[in-house]
């Protein structure tokens, strides 16, 4: 059986952060063992604007660390969920290319 968490919570409750953060936390602590884990990542919403939402954070977020930066505490978050340290998950996001386009559908 498959792991998978659900977050329930009502609006304005940082559901975007939280799904955000650990969307990346997963695809950066695995893309050292499996180039295209990323794609093995599921986030679901309930409309395509919270899915279009979720998906410009992410790639947010993702350029953010690319540039060696931080933003909203999302490198903490990303260090304590996945142990890695900051340096790591610096250049880890600025290889790109492990992270083509998320595609988005709905």
């Amino acid at each position: 059986m498959k792991n998978f968490t659900v977050y329930r919570s009502s609006a304005g409750s940082g559901k975007t952060y939280t799904l955000a953060v650990n969307y990346l936390a997963l695809a950066i602590s695995k893309s050292l063992i499996k180039r295209d884990y990323y794609k093995k990542i599921l986030a679901i919403t309930f409309t395509n604007k919270a899915a279009q939402e979720m998906k410009e954070r992410v790639l947010y977020y993702l350029n953010i660390l690319s540039q060696g930066k931080d933003i909203d505490y999302i490198l903490s978050e990303i260090i304590s969920k996945t142990g890695i340290k900051s340096q790591d998950i610096f250049k880890i996001s600025k290889n790109r290319d492990k992270f083509p386009k998320i595609k988005l559908e709905g």
